[in-house]
């Protein structure tokens, strides 16, 4: 996870179980427990590099719906911004 302290939005990754992706995504708060994706990234297994998804931008999805660790309150609601993750 990584605050942008200007903008207000949130870097995260997370590796995808069934395929061993991982998925980079930078997202902003959209209310009520929504995010917007503003940029999302994928690197399939065994690549070296993320290689952007542009189809997958700019969309209003629940938080809940992308499977992260941190809670929604977590990432966006700590004043200061997010704690640093270990």
């Amino acid at each position: 996870m990584q605050n942008d302290l200007f903008s207000g939005t949130r870097v995260v990754e997370r590796v995808v179980a069934g395929s061993g992706s991982t998925v980079r995504m930078r997202l902003e708060p959209a209310g009520e427990g929504r995010v917007r994706i503003v940029e999302y990234f994928r690197r399939r297994r065994g690549e070296a590099r993320f290689r952007r998804a542009p189809g997958e931008e700019n969309r209003e999805v629940p938080y809940a719906r992308l499977g992260l660790a941190p809670a929604f309150e977590e990432l966006f609601d700590r004043p200061g911004g997010p704690a640093p993750v270990r």
